[in-house]
């Protein structure tokens, strides 16, 4: 609450480009995880993984 529909655009472009960048490196480096057969919960970790590392990277670039 409190912010414009400019500030909520922001915000909403940040995140999607943190999800753009974290799947793109799961995608790059671990599709194996799909063919080897491994749990959603072994997925989901490894792309949140990614997706800490892009928002320090992105939380510096600002």
């Amino acid at each position: 609450m409190g912010e414009t529909k400019v500030q909520g655009c922001e915000e909403k472009e940040r995140v999607l480009l943190l999800w753009e960048r974290a799947l793109t490196l799961f995608y790059e480096n671990d599709t194996e995880l799909f063919v080897a057969g491994a749990q959603e919960r072994t997925i989901a970790g490894k792309i949140a993984m990614y997706m800490d590392r892009v928002f320090v990277e992105l939380r510096f670039k600002n």
